[in-house]
């Protein structure tokens, strides 16, 4: 992960701590979940949907943005790219 571009990732110790201290900050209530792999720059945040896959989260390599995709059945439901982690906060709650 890159410091420089992701200070607040890196001050955390990952993407998914980062995005439980945003939500906490935020007062909202999110369930991070460990995503495939377990890697620091990719997260998942699970729905409240039932049968519904988890909301996947990548960051950039080679410039700050959150990448955001959300399965279910196959089919490809959520998609959108951010510069604002806390624009992910928000999506992952909705």
């Amino acid at each position: 992960m890159n410091s420089d571009l992701y200070p607040d990732l890196a001050a955390a110790g990952s993407l998914t701590a980062a995005l439980q201290q945003l939500a906490a900050q935020l007062g909202l209530d999110l369930t991070v979940v460990a995503h495939e792999g377990g890697s620091p720059v990719t997260a998942a945040i699970a729905s409240s949907v039932p049968g519904r896959k988890p909301l996947s989260i990548y960051i950039g390599a080679d410039s700050r943005f959150f990448s955001l995709s959300g399965w279910d059945q196959g089919i490809e439901l959520v998609t959108g790219a951010t510069l604002d982690l806390a624009d992910v906060v928000r999506a992952g709650v909705a």
